[in-house]
């Protein structure tokens, strides 16, 4: 895996970086937030600049492949497969790359903290994996959740290189995150009660505009998370990372 850290202890980052290396991982590190992110958008508009550029290349192989199945559809007399290869291929020129597997923020990183940064980098690419490290994992939950709008993964300062480097590697805590981002998401919302005529949104008595989603939900731009769905979260978090440091 290639990892970017941000941490602005030196002595600390020569030991996550051994660690690393010695699982046969790559570790980009910067000392503070500002260098993450100029490190980040670099590499990430490279990436996309250098997908591009293969799209193009390979263009013609594309075609060559989705004309010869059009051929044999034609005298099969079924069209469904070239329907399919075509969105294939639409899905995978408009994938996102990412130039690193996991970033590593510290949340009291120097410049822009780690919440910044990861505000930032989100908006890029918002399928990157992040991982905070912080003293403070409640309140780097509730922030998250709050200014971020999603679930991120956590570890509590101060923890080994070991623990890690076996979270980075951990594919099965990833995909636990992706279902409390689900799970976050459907809080946000709430059934709309009263019949809507169109999907661009209704008026109340007030003419107040009230926007809805394709599932006939109406989206609350103001959510708080009470207690009770922070705590569900956190407890969510450590049985997906195995209460490895919280």
């Amino acid at each position: 895996m290639r990892v970017l850290i941000a941490e602005d202890e030196p002595d600390i980052c020569h030991t996550y970086k051994i660690a690393l290396e010695s699982r046969n991982h790559e570790a980009v590190i910067s000392q503070d937030g500002n260098e993450s992110l100029e490190i980040y958008r670099g590499e990430f508009l490279a990436s996309q600049h250098y997908n591009q550029i293969s799209n193009q290349q390979g263009g013609l192989g594309n075609n060559m492949i989705k004309n010869s199945i059009v051929e044999n559809n034609i005298r099969a007399g079924d069209g469904a497969d070239t329907v399919m290869l075509s969105t294939e291929i639409s899905s995978f020129r408009h994938h996102i790359y990412s130039p690193f597997d996991v970033v590593i923020l510290d949340y009291r990183i120097p410049g822009k903290d780690g919440l910044h940064v990861a505000k930032e980098i989100l908006e890029l690419n918002p399928e990157q994996r992040i991982i905070f490290a912080s003293a403070y994992v409640k309140e780097t939950l509730e922030d998250s959740v709050k200014k971020l709008g999603t679930v991120v993964e956590l570890i509590q300062k101060p923890f080994d290189a070991d623990v890690l480097v076996d979270t980075i590697e951990d594919k099965e805590a990833q995909e636990g995150v992706k279902i409390l981002v689900r799970n976050l998401i459907h809080t946000k919302k709430r059934p709309e009660n009263k019949s809507s005529n169109n999907n661009h949104g209704d008026y109340h008595d007030d003419d107040d505009i009230i926007q809805h989603d394709d599932h006939g939900y109406e989206e609350d731009k103001e959510f708080e998370p009470s207690l009770d769905q922070l705590a569900d979260l956190f407890e969510g978090l450590r049985r997906i990372q195995k209460g490895r440091t919280f």
